[in-house]
C-alpha cells in the first residue's frame, strides 16, 4: 500500500483536522495508509481517525528537532506523500531537500489571510484607547487599504511554501486565480482546487423554530460576533417571537455578554461551548456569520446539511461559493453593512414560505460537498502524482 502522512499541530481538533479524518477515511479504500503527525496529541473527540504520531519532544512545532523528526519520520517509514493542512511549517525547504516522497499543500483558509488578521488584532489592541483609535482611523487603516502592507508581508512565505511542494490546492477557484495574480505566476500546473467536504446526516429537521444562530469561537479578528449583537438590536424589534443564540467561546465572551447587558438585548443567550451542535441545528431556522475574514467557512455548510439557512457577510470567495445562489441557499450581505444585514435578517425571517423553501434547497446543495465527492478528487490527485 502505498503510505500519506498527514501534518498537524494538535489533533484531532478543529476544521482543518476534520477534512484530514475525511480524506484519510476515504482514501483507504483505493490502497492508500494513512497517519497523523500531530505536535500535540489531543483528547478523543470520539471519531474514527488514522493512526497518530505525536511528535518526541515539547519544543515549538518551527524548531529544527521536529523538522528533522518529520524528516526521518518520512524516510524511515517509507511514506510516498507528505499532506500540510494549511499550517505554517518554515523547515519545507529542508524537508524538500531530504526527502524523496511526493509533497501536497492544502491551504484550508484564504490566500493571504494573515495580513488581514494581523491588522485586525492591531484594531483589538487601538480598542484601549481613544487615542490609538483615532490613529487607526485616520492613518493606519487607510494607510493598508492603499499599500497593502500586512498582505505583502506574506508573499515571501507564499512563495516559499509553492515553491517546495508538488501540488498547491485551494478551496475555491477564485483563491486560486488570487493567488495566481499576487505571486505572478506563470504556471498553475501545480494548482488543484477542491472543496471542503461536509457530512451530509441521514436525517434532517424541517420542523424548525423561530431562532437564530451563531456557532463558531468568539474571536475579535475574525469571527466579530460584536457585529451581530448590533444587527440584533436593530433587528430584534421587528422579530419580537425569533431569539438569538451564540453557540461557543472564546476570548471574546466576556466583553460580548457585558456588551449585549450594556445595549439592553433581549432574547440573546450565550449557551458556550458544545462538543456536539447538531441539537442546535435540528431546532434553529437561520445561521448567521459576521466574520471580517472566513476561508470556507464550515459551520455555513454544517448549517446547510441540516436545513438551516445561513446569512452572511459575502467576505470571501468561500463564503459566496457556499451560499450561490443568493437567496436560494442562503443570503449573501455586502461587506460590512449592520443595517443591511439587519434589514436583511428581517426579511428572511419575516417570510415563512420563502424560508421554508431555502431550508430544503441547501440540504440539497450541501450534497455536492459530501465526503464521496471531495475524496474522490483527493484520490484522483494523490494518483496522479504517484503516477
Amino acid at each position: 500500500m502505498r503510505k500519506i502522512a498527514f501534518i498537524h499541530n494538535s489533533f484531532p481538533a478543529g476544521g482543518a483536522e476534520r477534512i484530514t479524518i475525511d480524506i484519510a477515511n476515504y482514501v483507504r479504500d483505493y490502497g492508500y495508509e494513512t497517519v497523523v503527525l500531530a505536535h500535540k496529541a489531543k483528547e478523543d473527540f470520539g471519531v474514527e481517525y488514522p493512526p497518530l504520531v505525536e511528535f518526541p519532544n515539547d519544543e515549538p512545532m518551527h524548531a529544527e528537532s521536529n523538522t528533522r523528526f518529520i524528516i526521518d519520520y518520512i524516510n524511515s517509514n517509507g511514506v510516498d506523500l507528505l499532506v500540510i493542512p494549511g499550517l505554517s511549517i518554515p523547515g519545507i525547504g529542508q524537508i524538500r531537500k531530504n526527502v524523496s516522497c511526493k509533497i501536497v499543500f492544502a491551504l484550508h483558509c484564504a490566500p493571504f489571510w494573515e495580513g488581514v488578521s494581523k491588522l485586525y488584532v492591531k484594531k483589538m489592541k487601538a480598542l484601549k484607547s481613544s487615542k490609538s483609535m483615532l490613529k487607526w482611523y485616520l492613518s493606519t487603516y487607510p494607510r493598508e487599504k492603499l499599500l497593502h502592507k500586512y498582505e505583502k508581508s506574506t508573499y515571501k512565505h507564499y512563495l516559499n511554501v509553492y515553491n517546495n511542494c508538488d501540488a498547491y490546492v485551494f478551496l475555491c477557484d477564485a483563491y486560486k486565480q488570487r493567488f495566481v495574480e499576487k505571486l505572478r505566476l506563470a504556471d498553475e500546473s501545480k494548482l488543484h482546487v477542491i472543496h471542503n467536504s461536509e457530512h451530509i446526516p441521514q436525517t434532517v429537521n424541517f420542523d424548525k423554530r423561530k431562532e437564530i444562530i451563531f456557532v463558531g469561537r468568539l474571536t475579535y479578528e475574525d469571527k466579530r460576533v460584536d457585529r451581530l449583537l448590533r444587527i440584533w438590536k436593530i433587528a430584534s424589534s421587528q422579530l419580537p417571537d425569533w431569539k438569538l443564540r451564540i453557540i461557543g467561546t472564546g476570548p471574546e465572551r466576556e466583553r460580548l455578554e457585558a456588551m449585549s447587558r450594556r445595549m439592553e438585548l433581549e432574547r440573546v443567550t450565550f449557551e458556550g461551548f458544545h462538543r456536539d451542535v447538531k441539537p442546535f441545528y435540528d431546532t434553529a431556522s437561520i445561521i448567521c456569520l459576521t466574520s471580517t475574514f472566513e476561508g470556507w467557512g464550515l459551520c455555513l455548510t454544517e448549517a446547510q446539511a441540516n436545513g438551516v439557512v445561513p446569512i452572511a457577510f459575502g467576505c470571501s470567495a468561500g463564503v459566496r461559493e457556499i451560499i450561490k445562489p443568493d437567496w436560494v441557499n442562503g443570503v449573501v450581505v455586502p461587506p460590512f453593512s449592520i443595517k443591511r444585514f439587519a434589514s436583511d435578517l428581517v426579511s428572511l425571517a419575516s417570510d415563512g414560505e420563502r424560508l421554508g423553501r431555502m431550508q430544503r434547497s441547501v440540504a440539497e446543495r450541501v450534497k455536492e460537498f459530501s465526503p464521496e465527492e471531495t475524496g474522490r478528487k483527493w484520490v484522483e490527485l494523490f494518483d496522479r502524482l504517484l503516477g
